[in-house]
């Protein structure tokens, strides 16, 4: 099997650099790496580097490049880029997608697979997300500062026969895989937590261990976190019971001094995620006749539209 990974930032670093260790050139399976810049270039050259709480290890990849050519079809495209980027790295990635290409998003938000569908026009769609911190330390090297990586994937469909053989191909990566009959709880679950802790921190400019402490900026956190979930059950997906109060547990979880990525990129002006988060909970919350008052608040105020 080929499988590409699009996208060698944090997350998809840590992926990448397991599966290819996995998985050498010359074996059963090859791993490619669309990437960009010093990076790529350090890379192709030298391996992509993990500095993993396990160990720090390197790998290589059967190829290295910033367009997909000479490849051929891809059987398995992991997508991990911003959501901004989304579209851009499609539209690079399309040359190595057939009809038959399995396309496994691994990012933020919930309406991955549709926009990728919407560029791609071909493949194979599955929701996924993963539980993943890691960041691009340097070009070359990613390093994983979660203790564990966990994937959960799926067909919208339900139907999971078809896709059984991949979550072999993890195997011995030290990456957890749950194929599912029902991803879109698996990603609404997640983003409940990300989209709310995303807006609550970067609009009051707050760690998560302040949030936490202040009484508004937690009412405010429930409230995002309870638009979020009105959201998704009118899209007929139906979280579990309690999922409201599993989700504000989770943030005394975090050191209390954790910042959010979108916190992080506000602070420092650049371009965030906000239309991945509270963008979508706003035009969605619009279509389907759901109020989304906090959720147009944080976007008015960190988009400002």
């Amino acid at each position: 099997m080929k499988i590409g990974i699009v996208g060698l930032g944090g997350v998809g670093g840590c992926v990448g650099a397991r599966l290819a260790r996995r998985h050498p050139p010359g074996g059963e399976h090859a791993v490619f790496f669309l990437c960009r810049g010093e990076h790529g270039r350090v890379t192709a050259r030298e391996g992509i580097t993990l500095v993993a709480p396990e160990g720090t290890f390197k790998a290589a990849a059967a190829g290295v490049a910033e367009a997909p050519v000479g490849w051929g079809e891809l059987d398995l495209l992991i997508f991990s880029v911003k959501g901004y980027d989304l579209e851009g790295a499609a539209d690079t990635a399309r040359p190595a997608c057939g009809e038959k290409t399995v396309i496994l998003p691994l990012l933020n938000g919930v309406d991955i697979a549709d926009r990728l569908k919407s560029c791609l026009g071909r493949g194979i769609f599955l929701d996924g997300t993963i539980y993943c911190s890691a960041f691009l330390e340097g070009p070359g090297v990613v390093r994983q500062v979660s203790p564990s990586v966990q994937v959960i994937f799926g067909p919208r469909d339900g139907v999971t026969a078809p896709f059984s053989d991949l979550p072999g191909l993890f195997e011995g990566t030290g990456i957890a895989v749950t194929l599912t009959e029902r991803p879109r709880e698996a990603l609404w679950q997640k983003f409940l937590f990300i989209s709310a802790a995303a807006g609550v921190t970067a609009l009051r400019g707050m760690t998560l261990g302040e949030v936490v402490a202040d009484p508004e900026a937690s009412e405010m956190f429930r409230g995002l976190v309870m638009e979020a979930q009105a959201v998704a059950r009118a899209q007929g997906v139906e979280l579990p019971a309690g999922i409201v109060a599993e989700t504000v547990a989770k943030l005394s979880a975090f050191p209390p001094q954790t910042k959010t990525s979108l916190q992080l990129d506000h602070e420092r002006g650049r371009r965030t995620e906000i239309e991945t988060f509270s963008g979508y909970l706003v035009r969605a919350g619009r279509d389907l006749g759901v109020p989304v008052v906090l959720h147009e608040k944080v976007y008015r105020a960190l988009a400002g539209r």
